[in-house]
């Protein structure tokens, strides 16, 4: 992988993190107010997090998922195969 390939690459993780951590919690029932609320995280920061956008640290990810009732490595779990998933979904289902 290019160096230039890098942020590309982190963003579409941030995206999959973000996706995934709205799945679970709309699973779980929770607003992003709530989590916001459990969490101290600004509202807007949490939102931004869970659209992939902005670079959230290790700990704001673990604060995420603590208010959100979650492992941190089950959302990685799950976001690495939502990529691995997109990643070899190129055949658009030509068949």
């Amino acid at each position: 992988m290019a160096a230039h390939d890098e942020p590309a690459r982190r963003t579409q993780e941030f995206a999959a993190i973000g996706w995934v951590m709205k799945v679970v919690i709309a699973e779980k029932g929770l607003s992003r107010a709530k989590l916001a609320d459990r969490t101290g995280i600004d509202y807007k920061l949490v939102s931004r997090y869970l659209k992939g956008q902005g670079n959230p640290t290790y700990e704001t990810l673990k604060r995420l998922c603590d208010g959100i009732g979650v492992s941190l490595g089950e959302i990685m779990t799950r976001a690495e195969a939502l990529a691995e998933q997109e990643a070899g979904g190129a055949g658009d289902g030509a068949g």
